[in-house]
């Protein structure tokens, strides 16, 4: 395109060295930069650089999610204070952008193993929990059954009984979430949650699914970005809504350029919704099979690690 004839020569030429300017921070913003594995913890690293080695694929596709994943165990735990004015949660919320077939899958299920297996042993002490709740429950109605009785024949019943509180089944990650069904699942969970869908496509086309496009979804998912109060209006909790004081929620997930290109809408960017992510597209790697793996130590040694951060006491 022609710049006008009536602009004066010197305004020309500093639109042009403007114009070479911003093509130049272009290219370079562009140009792919590897992960900088160093600033990774000693075992974190060598985990990713094993997983990406036996997988193969490039080291951001593990580490992103891992990273995610690790936030998700310290949770609202701990803030980080800047000022007395300004706190802010371990959140992190990361994309990998790939093809099909550039090992983005297997590489998810590495990064956000230490959560399943925290889910796995949460979901075994809740069946041994409900089996021991059931009889106390069993317990109860005979010990009421035996209050009520007496009450009726006019005899001391003494303190009626009690009903047990059934056991709640701790969660630390979420596959496919929506924001009325997080509410209920972070009001138990105050520690926070990591939404991990392998494919993010799902997530951001059903941002605005049942408010026909305005926004609320979205709202509330900045919210939860933030580990502030959220209030969610149910229809079956009438005119009573579940709030949360403190909702955090971790967000990592895989998706295919061209659907984020159709997915990141103009609504997003203005809102700040992309902004919150930090995305990685490496180059796709030429699949080929290896010998390399994971180590028994390098795995342990994250998990033991996963696990520290799950038990720091809530401040």
């Amino acid at each position: 395109m022609s710049m006008d004839t009536n602009i004066p020569p010197h305004v020309k030429d500093e639109v042009r060295e403007l114009e070479v300017r911003d093509a130049e921070a272009i290219r370079e913003t562009l140009e792919y930069k590897p992960f900088p594995l160093e600033a990774l913890p000693k075992e974190v690293g060598r985990y990713v650089i094993e997983s990406s080695k036996a997988i193969p694929c490039d080291p951001s596709y593990t580490a992103l999610p891992l990273l995610s994943t690790l936030a998700a165990g310290v949770g609202n735990s701990m803030r980080l204070k800047l000022k007395n004015s300004w706190e802010v949660p371990c959140n992190i919320w990361t994309v990998v952008v790939g093809t099909s077939g550039s090992a983005k899958s297997p590489a998810f299920r590495c990064a956000t193993k230490p959560a399943n297996e925290l889910q796995k042993h949460w979901t075994k002490e809740y069946r041994k929990e409900a089996q021991e709740h059931k009889q106390r429950l069993e317990n109860f109605k005979h010990d009421k059954k035996t209050w009520d009785e007496k009450k009726a024949k006019g005899q001391n019943a003494g303190i009626p009984p009690f009903e047990p509180e059934p056991p709640i089944l701790r969660r630390i990650k979420v596959v496919d979430a929506t924001v009325e069904s997080l509410g209920p699942l972070l009001k138990e969970n105050p520690r926070g949650l990591l939404v991990a869908p392998n494919e993010l496509s799902g997530w951001f086309g059903s941002l605005n699914k049942f408010n026909k496009g305005k926004g609320s979804d979205e709202a509330a998912y900045l919210s939860m970005f933030d580990g502030d109060l959220i209030m969610i209006d149910r229809k079956l909790q009438g005119t009573i809504p579940i709030d949360v004081p403190s909702a955090l929620v971790s967000l990592t997930g895989n998706i295919q350029p061209k659907i984020l290109a159709s997915m990141m809408t103009k609504e997003h960017l203005a809102s700040g919704l992309s902004a919150r992510f930090l995305f990685a597209y490496p180059p796709k790697l030429k699949i080929s099979w290896r010998d390399d793996d994971i180590s028994p130590e390098t795995q342990k040694s994250l998990l033991d690690i996963f696990w520290e951060l799950s038990q720091i006491e809530m401040q």
